[in-house]
Order: C-alpha cells, then structure tokens, then sequence
C-alpha cells in the first residue's frame, strides 16, 4: 500500500494515510457539513475519485446544493465524473435486502474503476442515518470488514453517525470499528482514538460520561448478582436512584414471571455467549412493567479475569406498545379486504417486487405465494389487450400528477376467464419526485360492469323520449338514474324495461 500521506480537508486531523476508516457523531445537518465538506473539497482538489452515499439529515438534491457553495468547479467534477452522490437505498440494497459482501465488492468495483480512469485514489462518505436497531448488528459487522479491507487499498472512508440514532452500546461498537472518531464537545471538534488502538485515561473519562448521561440504562453486577453501577438513565427508566439499589440484588427489577431471567442471561455470557437486543419485561420501581431491549456484555479486569457483567437496557415499552397497535390495524384491515373482496398491494418498480393481502385468491385465483412471485410482465400479459392503451394513459397521468388514481380494466384470472376490477391508489415518488412504485387496492367490479352494460344496451332500445330525459338530467343525477336502473334491471329486467318503456311514453 502506498504510505503517502493526504490531505484530509479537516484541520484538527491534518495528512493522513490511505486506508484510514475514522467516523464523526453529528447532531443537526450543520455539524455533518462542517467536516464532509472540507473533506470532499480536499479529494476532488487532489485527483481523489469521490463517492457520498447520502441519507437523511441531507438528500441527493441538498448535498449538491452544500457542495457547489463550498466548492467552485464543482459543477464541472460532477460532469466529469468525479465525484458521485448515490442514496443510500441504491447503495445498500438489492431487492430490500442488504447483502454486506456485494456492497464490499461494489466498493472494491469503483475503486479499480477508478484507478482506471487516472484517479490517486478513493474518498468515500457513508451516511448513517438509514441504520436502525433491526440493521445495527449487520451493519457493524459490515463496518469492522470495511476497516480491515480498506488498509491494503488506497481508500479514504468517513461514516457519519447520528448521535440521536446511537444507543451507548452504539457508540462504543462505532468507536471500535474505526481508527478515530470525530464529536463535538461544547462548540468545539475533538478526535477520539478507538479504543482498539488506544485508551487514553481521557478517552476513558469522557467514554464514562457518556455512560453516565446516556438515556439508557447502564448498570454493572457483580458475579454473585449484585448491583455495583447505576447510571442516570437506569434512575430513569427504573425509577430507582442510585442509593437505593447500589448493593441490592438484580433480581428487584425482574417480575414474579421472569425469575432468574438475568441469572440465566449472565450465565450465557460467562459461557461465551453474545446478548444483544433481547426484548423482556422488567420492574419499576411502582411495580410498573415496562419493555426493555437488553445488551450483556463481560467485564474483564487487567488480567483478563472476567469480574462483573455489564447490562444495558433500553425503554421500548413505547415502541412496543405502538407495534402492537399497527399489528392489530393490519390484521382488522385484513380482515375487511378479505370480508369485501378486495385486494391491497404495495408495489416497487425499482425492485419489481410488491406484497399483497387481502381476498387474493378471490379476485385474482393465485394463492399468495403464486402471486408474490409475479412482477409487472406478469400483469401486463393479464391485463386485456383492450385496456392496455387505456392503462399506459392512466399511468402517464399518475406520473405527471403524482397523485391519486382510479381506473377500470379487465383481468385474467389463473383459470382463464376475464374479470372488471377497479384499480385505485396512490403513486409514491422520490425525494426527486420520480415514480417508483404505488400502494392500491384492487376491487372486483365485474357484476357491477355488467349491469351498466346491459343497461347501456336497454337503453338504446328505449324510445326517443326516455333518451331527450337523459339528456335533460345533469351528470350527477344521470348517474343516479343509470344506478337505480341497474338495481332494478339486475331483479326484474323485463319489468324494468317495460315501466320505464311505458313511462316514458306517457302510458303511466
């Protein structure tokens, strides 16, 4: 690996050397552009082939717009290829799923790309913010592969955390997955060494105050299940101060139901065992049962003896509470689309892939498995070649409105014959106001098509008098009209016919 040092763009870090991996915490947008701009302005000034992988705070749109302030020419070295700024969902996802070792080739891709194109080398930025807890442990495997990889290429990595996004857990598995990290502390910049490379006594102190002002609840027990620590947020979660549990036994937070339930968590990490994010109920102190998500982990002493085991809990008596609502208004919504014969989809044009529930194999004859296999070949082969015409107009409309739509077509269903269904929804677009999929609701329309279409035909037969009525009457009440005519047509057509016949004419 070439040893030769680069300029960095951030003047508390100075040169530094192909395959450093460092990380910044930020709390607003401002705090992130304060250092991936000088970073970014330093590559692209120094024959650096750049990639920013963007994600809230900031989108594609407003990370060009930071930079071509901050940097003049930049316009001409977005042209020209040189830098790239991709969303996060392209980057990290392929059919919704994030597969660690294709974004590590795809990465290994664009640097010999870009040797290729007479680059030095590679700068690239990762924004976080997408990492939530179900991706965390993925995602911080990907990061220590991504800091053992990048040492043997000339590559520049910065990842930049939220720190509303970081749990203490959080911090420490960033810190350790790089060599330094960035965080402003009273209005002011500071590096923090990993402590995989150093652990600096200040380092440490200030590792503590984290600890000690996260909102999680931080507590050490002793081996024989003794409280030893009790952080701020522990007092808050559990409603405990310090004073009343430091040498109380761990078990006054556990209900009659989970007895033990530490104990046999803290035997699992003496056995070598990882306890990370596990959902259980505990006990406040007002005899309250709450959420929890727990991380365990051991406490070693100098010379690698384990001593205490070290427990961090999380309130998602929240989150939980609001997962089991949106469970139970899916499943009534299931049950109505089920109950009325409806089908609700939620399509992605990008992936090609959709999910459905409802009255599925009602309205379509495909079970669910048959129909998630599917993609858009398969519904414009079996939607009628008489509406195709009409479709693509309906959806062009969708795309220059980007609003709701409705529309009618017929559809083959799996044993060959053609339904009317009633196609409506809604058109999802991108933070650039692209089309990439749509949620809707299909509906079985086909008695109710019917019915106009042998009233259409009556009326054709009705003598001119029923027709100057119909045109007489305003559209709402010739819908109206055409509407109870068809309830009755569908019941007794041949009295239908006759009454409105007769009536017309003046006979009754």
């Amino acid at each position: 690996m070439n040893e030769k040092l680069r300029k960095s763009g951030i003047n508390m870090i100075g040169d530094i050397p192909w395959g450093t991996h460092f990380c910044q915490f930020y709390q607003t947008p401002e705090d992130l552009m304060d250092i991936i701009i000088p970073y970014f302005k330093a590559g692209l000034e120094n024959n650096e082939f750049c990639i920013w992988i963007t994600s809230k705070p900031l989108e594609v749109e407003e990370t060009k717009g930071a930079l071509r302030r901050a940097i003049p020419d930049f316009d001409t070295y977005l042209e020209n290829g040189q830098i790239e700024l991709i969303p996060y969902t392209h980057w990290y996802f392929k059919e919704n799923n994030f597969d660690s070792e294709r974004v590590l080739n795809g990465l290994v891709e664009k640097f010999n790309k870009a040797l290729a194109n007479g680059y030095d080398g590679m700068r690239l930025t990762e924004c976080t913010f997408w990492v939530k807890n179900k991706n965390w442990n993925v995602f911080a495997n990907y990061e220590e592969e991504i800091d053992r990889i990048i040492e043997n290429y000339r590559i520049i990595a910065l990842c930049a955390y939220s720190l509303d996004n970081c749990s203490s857990v959080g911090i420490i598995d960033v810190i350790a997955n790089h060599r330094f990290a960035l965080i402003k502390r009273e209005g002011k910049w500071e590096q923090i060494e990993s402590s995989k490379r150093k652990m600096a006594e200040e380092n440490r102190l200030y590792l503590a105050s984290i600890v000690e002002y996260s909102n999680d609840a931080i507590i050490t027990k002793s081996l024989d299940g003794t409280i030893t620590s009790w952080n701020k947020g522990a007092e808050q979660i559990y409603g405990y101060s310090a004073r009343e549990v430091l040498g109380e036994p761990i078990s006054i937070l556990e209900p009659s139901i989970l007895v033990e339930e530490t104990e046999e968590l803290a035997e699992l990490v003496k056995q070598g065992d990882k306890i990370h994010n596990y959902e259980t109920l505990r006990l406040r102190k007002d005899g309250t049962r709450i959420n929890v998500s727990l991380t365990l982990s051991p406490v070693y002493d100098a010379s690698g003896e384990l001593t205490a085991i070290s427990i961090i809990a999380r309130d998602i008596t929240k989150s939980k509470k609001a997962e089991n609502e949106l469970r139970k208004s899916e499943e009534r919504y299931r049950i109505v689309t089920e109950r009325t014969g409806q089908v609700v989809y939620d399509y992605d044009s990008r992936t090609d892939k959709g999910s459905w529930a409802g009255a599925i194999e009602e309205v379509t004859g495909y079970s669910f498995e048959e129909l998630k296999k599917f993609g858009k070949d398969f519904w414009i082969k079996n939607i009628h070649r008489a509406d195709i015409n009409h479709l693509d107009e309906k959806s062009q409309d969708v795309r220059m409105t980007e609003g709701r739509f409705k529309e009618e077509l017929r559809l083959r269903k799996k044993d060959g014959t053609c339904i009317y269904i009633e196609n409506s929804g809604v058109c999802l677009t991108d933070h650039e106001g692209q089309p990439y999929g749509a949620i809707g609701v299909l509906k079985d329309i086909t008695s109710a098509k019917i019915a106009e279409i042998h009233l259409k035909e009556s009326e054709r037969k009705y003598p001119l008098s029923y027709r100057i009525f119909m045109g007489l009457l305003s559209r709402q009440m010739k819908t109206l009209f055409r509407y109870f005519c068809m309830v009755l047509l569908k019941r007794s057509p041949g009295i239908t016919k006759r009454i409105l016949c007769s009536g017309l004419n003046g006979k009754t």
